[in-house]
């Protein structure tokens, strides 16, 4: 009697791989990218204002990470890497930095930036 359960068993696992195996392979490649469409961005608080200039908290400020471009970003050991700036020069007393911009650049509705 157990043999038997356990031949059952076993055929009823295979032929759960069988069935399923379609399944895991079924994506196929990726879609081209459309353009246009809608962003849902979860945050744990309300946006009030999109001028990062405002902004109180992290969370507030994540949706306009996908909105904006910086001027730098950062590598994986912290360093400034170029963004929108191709370059900068900090002042000789610290107080100001020259910023040197990208070219060909354009704001969404393709105005130079």
């Amino acid at each position: 009697m157990r043999i038997w359960e356990s031949r059952r068993l076993w055929w009823f696992a295979a032929l759960a791989v069988v069935i399923a195996a379609p399944a895991m392979f079924a994506s196929g490649a990726p879609s081209a990218p459309k353009s246009g469409g809608k962003l849902t961005v979860a945050v744990p608080a309300e946006t009030t204002t999109f001028d990062v200039h405002t902004l109180r908290t992290s969370w507030t400020f994540e949706p306009n990470l996908y909105i904006y471009e910086p001027l730098v970003e950062f590598d994986e050991d912290g360093r400034f890497i170029p963004w929108l700036a191709e370059r900068w020069r900090t002042a000789p007393d610290g107080l100001s930095v020259t910023v040197w911009l990208r070219k060909g650049v354009k704001f969404h509705d393709g105005t130079p930036f």
